[in-house]
């Protein structure tokens, strides 16, 4: 089941979510347009449905984010004609309440999520959403998630959450099932309810 941003042209969309078609009679999904309508950040809430009576149980919202340089004589730039980054443009109060996973390619280096390196680059506004929200890092401290044919060390493919969820239940880079992106395939899971 893949879900896609509403808005943007195909080119434009830079995010999807899938969500295994077997594990939705567990779960109900529900894309989150009302929150956040752009072509570089999709919201899903995921809901852990009682056995019996399907009722919603508890909610794991799943925000995945490109950010990146837009504007005029770049990319996607919408009614704004600026030149900024992505990231600023969404309210991300609406989007971070109880618990929430923030994950994907936000094209910044740091030292807070990358030791081998000892300079930022285009990571401010992402520094400012983990101090404000409290997000907890789940990336496996020093493991690269770009490959890279220069001297970089990028680890630019991240996953955050919120402390209602605190740390992953498991995060690792799928090393079984190649894929032809420069982008390492991550997987990660969460607890069930008990």
């Amino acid at each position: 089941d893949l879900r896609w941003p509403e808005k943007g042209t195909k080119n434009e969309k830079r995010v999807l979510i899938a969500i295994k078609r077997d594990i939705l009679s567990k779960v109900a999904a529900e894309t989150r347009s009302d929150l956040v309508n752009y072509p570089y950040f999709l919201a899903i809430d995921i809901w852990d449905l009682h056995p019996q009576t399907r009722a919603k149980i508890r909610r794991t919202r799943l925000i995945n984010s490109y950010d990146n340089k837009i504007g005029p004589d770049t990319v996607y730039q919408g009614d704004i004609d600026s030149n900024r980054r992505a990231i600023n443009d969404i309210d991300w109060g609406l989007l971070i309440q109880g618990r929430t996973i923030l994950l994907g390619d936000f094209n910044a280096h740091s030292p807070i999520w990358n030791p081998l390196i000892t300079q930022s680059t285009d990571a401010i506004s992402l520094e400012t959403i983990i101090d404000k929200y409290n997000l907890i890092l789940n990336n496996e401290l020093g493991i690269i998630t770009r490959l890279n044919l220069t001297k970089n060390k990028s680890i630019i493919d991240l996953i955050f959450t919120t402390t209602a969820i605190g740390l992953l239940e498991s995060w690792a880079i799928e090393e079984e099932n190649p894929t032809p992106s420069d982008h390492e395939l991550i997987v990660f899971s969460w607890h069930d309810l008990e």
